[in-house]
């Protein structure tokens, strides 16, 4: 559980510290507005990114883009036809996507150019991301497809913890302990 002054948009929050412990991430917190200090256990941690030093207030959230990977099935998608603009058919399904789904970080030319081959496999993706991409491909005249669930095992996670805009922690579970004021 996060408090509420943990997560207020206007709170200011600077990052003291960040330990690991297992796979167990704890930061070292401080409220600059009411110079509180806490720790943030983040249990069974999968991903992180931390780039940010101070931030405004913290976002936690279990249905992000960012946890499709660890929360649907993954399939391996395969597509079968040739667009007749390779370029504009990858462009609108890679704006089509969430960016912070982390699938298919491909350039527009890669993508292009597999699409350009008339058959082949997009890889391993999770079932919000065939949703997506199936009816942006069906425009171009390419029909997306999968067989068999992929060995990818999906996990336990359910929330990412934004930090910022650049900084994440992405856990099973979050847990805080006011350390005391000053």
């Amino acid at each position: 559980m996060v408090p509420d002054c943990l997560l207020d948009e206007d709170a200011e929050i600077k990052i003291e510290s960040v330990t690991w412990a297992g796979s167990n991430l704890i930061l070292n917190l401080k409220v600059l507005s009411d110079d509180s200090w806490w720790l943030l256990s983040c249990q069974g941690v999968s991903d992180w990114r931390m780039q940010d030093k101070v931030v405004q207030g913290l976002s936690l959230r279990d249905d992000d883009p960012v946890l499709w990977k660890s929360q649907f099935a993954i399939y391996t998608a395969y597509f079968n036809g040739k667009p007749a603009d390779p370029y504009r058919a990858a462009c609108g399904v890679l704006s089509a996507l969430p960016r912070r789904s982390g699938v298919l970080d491909w350039e527009p030319n890669r993508l292009a150019h597999l699409l350009a081959s008339g058959n082949g496999c997009f890889g391993p993706l999770p079932v919000p991301a065939i949703r997506v991409c199936q009816p942006i491909l069906e425009l171009h005249d390419v029909d997306l497809y999968h067989l068999g669930v992929d060995e990818s095992e999906t996990g336990a996670v359910s929330s990412v913890l934004y930090l910022g805009q650049n900084s994440y922690v992405i856990a099973e579970q979050f847990n805080t302990h006011h350390i005391g004021n000053g």
